[in-house]
């Protein structure tokens, strides 16, 4: 079973809804399923849809936001989540010999807005945006419609 380090930032209009207790259970069970022992380490991010529209355009040219961002340690290096270090947050590795995964950035207005539409809690829907941003940390992607069959 893999052992975790999850650190959550929540912007402050967002804590009622987006809890971390619930945010580091959903990761820890997408983290459940990676077949190896490793000791593992990610930051998750919650904010609106003015931050990912921002990190949408510089990180991919599209300038929109959207519901969920993953950013591999290589992005971490080049210093993308430097508002995770800003807000007081530990750095990777620096309390543990953990593996850094990456960061994941979830907009909760486009999570309100979805679990609205899919007829289900909030959530609900933040489990899945969490979810889906640590399968792309672990290597999954649906960039072309071959990767979207998997």
């Amino acid at each position: 079973m893999t052992r975790t380090q999850i650190h959550v930032q929540v912007a402050a209009e967002y804590k009622v809804v987006a809890r971390g207790d619930w945010m580091r259970k959903a990761a820890g069970a997408a983290l459940a399923q990676v077949p190896d022992a490793r000791q593992v380490e990610l930051s998750l991010r919650v904010t609106d849809d003015a931050a990912l529209r921002e990190l949408n355009r510089t990180y991919r040219g599209m300038d929109k936001p959207t519901d969920v961002l993953s950013f591999g340690d290589e992005h971490w290096r080049d210093g993308v989540c430097d508002g995770v270090r800003a807000a007081g947050m530990p750095l990777p590795g620096s309390e543990t010999d953990a593996e850094y995964l990456g960061d994941i950035v979830i907009s909760m207005e486009k999570c309100q807005k979805q679990a609205l539409k899919a007829g289900h809690p909030v959530t609900h829907e933040l489990a899945l945006l969490v979810i889906h941003g640590v399968l792309h940390l672990l290597g999954h992607d649906h960039d072309t419609r071959a990767r979207k069959t998997l």
